[in-house]
C-alpha cells in the first residue's frame, strides 16, 4: 500500500479506513487494547478528510468501537465530530455523485452517533441531572434522525435507548411531566416511520400499527404513573 500511494496524507486516511473497517468486521481486532483505539481516534482527527460522508462513517465506526470498550470520553469525542458533519454530509450528496450513500444512509449514521453519544452521557452523568437531561435530549435526536432516514429498525432501536434511559426518572411526578412531550414525539415518529418507512421485520408493523392506538396506550400509562 505504501509503495502504491505516494501521498502521505491519503495514505494515513486509507490506513484509518482499513483499521476501522477491520475493527467493525472483527471487534476483537482493536478492542483488546485501549491505547491503540485512542491512537486511531487521534490519527483520524489529524486527517484532512475531503469527503464528509466518508468522514462521518469513520467517526460512527470509531464511536461504536469506543463504546464497546467502554471508553465513553472517546465516544463523546467521536460522536461530537460525527454530529457536526450533518450539514456537510447531506450537502456533499447534492454536489458529488455518490453510489454508496444516500440521505437515508447519512441519517442512519447520524442516528447511531446520537444514540451512542446519549448512552455515553448517561454513563458519564454520575447522577448529575443536567447531564442526564442532555443525554435524553441527544437520545431523542437519535429517534429524529432515524425517522428522517425512514428506517423503522433504527427508529425502534433509538426509541428503546431513550425509553430505557428515561425509566429511572419515571418515579418522580415532575420528571414524568417533563418526559411527556418527548415521549409523544417518539411515538409519533414510530407511527410515521411504520406507515412510510422501510422495515426488515414485519412484527414491528404489527406492534406499532397506528398512532391513535399508541397514543391511547401512552396516556393510559401516564394515568397509571400518576
Amino acid at each position: 500500500l505504501k509503495r502504491k500511494c505516494k501521498n502521505p496524507e491519503v495514505l494515513v486516511m486509507v490506513q484509518v479506513l482499513v483499521e476501522t473497517l477491520q475493527s467493525s468486521m472483527n471487534p476483537k481486532h482493536l478492542e483488546s487494547t485501549g491505547p491503540r483505539v485512542s491512537a486511531l481516534v487521534r490519527t483520524a482527527s489529524e486527517c484532512r478528510w475531503s469527503d464528509a460522508v466518508v468522514e462521518l462513517q469513520v467517526w460512527c465506526r470509531l464511536a461504536a468501537l469506543c463504546y464497546k470498550i467502554a471508553d465513553h470520553s472517546l465516544v463523546l469525542c467521536c460522536t461530537q465530530k460525527a454530529l457536526q458533519l450533518e450539514e456537510a454530509a447531506l450537502k456533499s450528496l447534492n454536489t458529488t455523485p455518490c453510489l454508496l450513500f444516500d440521505p437515508a444512509a447519512v441519517n442512519e449514521m447520524l442516528s447511531t452517533a446520537a444514540s451512542l453519544r446519549g448512552l455515553s452521557l448517561v454513563c458519564e452523568s454520575s447522577g448529575d441531572p443536567s447531564i442526564y437531561r442532555e443525554a435524553l435530549k441527544v437520545l431523542r435526536s437519535g429517534v429524529s434522525f432515524a425517522e428522517k432516514a425512514g428506517n423503522l429498525d433504527s427508529c425502534v432501536t433509538a426509541a428503546g435507548h431513550f425509553w430505557n434511559s428515561c425509566l429511572p426518572l419515571a418515579k418522580n411526578p415532575e420528571e414524568r411531566r417533563q418526559l411527556k412531550e418527548p415521549l409523544e414525539g417518539i411515538l409519533t415518529a414510530l407511527a410515521h416511520t411504520t406507515r412510510h418507512g422501510n422495515v426488515s421485520d414485519k412484527s414491528y408493523s404489527l406492534t406499532f400499527i397506528n398512532k391513535p392506538t399508541i397514543t391511547s396506550a401512552y396516556y393510559q400509562l401516564l394515568h397509571l404513573w400518576s
